[in-house]
């Protein structure tokens, strides 16, 4: 089997790779702040974000 552009291809096999990196990013921020911050406290700081907004940047950003 021939790929006419395999470039382009391993392009798309990387926007997984991506994709993953971004979600473990934000889950290891969110460890970060929770362990500098008391668990009462947190939510006093800091508002809990709509997630479909970030998602849909992330999503054009791939």
């Amino acid at each position: 089997m021939k790929f006419g552009a395999p470039v382009e291809l391993l392009w798309l096999l990387l926007i997984p790779v991506l994709a993953f990196l971004m979600w473990n990013g934000n889950r290891l921020a969110r460890k970060r702040l929770h362990k500098l911050l008391s668990p009462d406290l947190l939510p006093r700081l800091v508002d809990s974000p709509v997630n479909w907004p970030r998602m849909v940047r992330h999503a054009c950003l791939l």
